[in-house]
């Protein structure tokens, strides 16, 4: 049988339900030193998306990762995540400004599991109308082995529907 990326997602949502969303981490693990490194890769990535710079932000997600984005079908892979990227640009989608907050962390063997609340603020095409939205996320990263993480699988939605419903 082979592992899929769907396999995975099914373990990932098993680990969650067994772990029952707390706070853990491995014994080999600092959750105040994955929380850090969590941080650290997050502003990078946060400066590289309000830079509005799709291969910097590419750099930070593995070969295979999957990506399950608000409005929009699951992602596969780096060219896929590039893709959708380059079509937003087309749309004129900017964001301006990001804020992440981790709510529940931690790690076992190569992956940490990160769950958190967001806000963004982005305007799309030629308006000055700038939206703000405020949801949820989850993030899988992958342990590298220069000690970096980069996402293996995330997906995040909207608290509330667009049209205010």
């Amino acid at each position: 049988m082979r592992f899929s990326e769907t396999t995975f997602g099914l373990v990932a949502v098993s680990l969650l339900m067994i772990f029952g969303f707390s706070t853990v981490s491995n014994a080999g693990d600092n959750a105040a030193d994955l929380q850090a490194l969590i941080d650290e890769t997050s502003a990078k990535l946060t400066k590289a998306t309000l830079a509005n710079d799709g291969e910097a932000m590419l750099g930070f997600y593995t070969e295979d990762a999957v990506s399950m984005p608000n409005y929009s079908p699951m992602l596969r892979g780096k060219d896929a995540i590039r893709t959708h990227g380059e079509e937003m640009d087309k749309m004129g989608f900017i964001f301006g400004d990001m804020d992440f907050r981790t709510s529940d962390l931690w790690s076992c063997d190569e992956f940490v599991y990160e769950l958190g609340n967001y806000t963004v603020a982005f305007s799309i095409g030629d308006t000055s109308v700038v939206m703000k939205e405020h949801g949820k996320y989850m993030t899988i990263w992958e342990k590298q082995d220069d000690g970096s993480l980069k996402i293996k699988v995330e997906t995040w939605n909207a608290d509330s529907y667009p049209c205010g419903n």
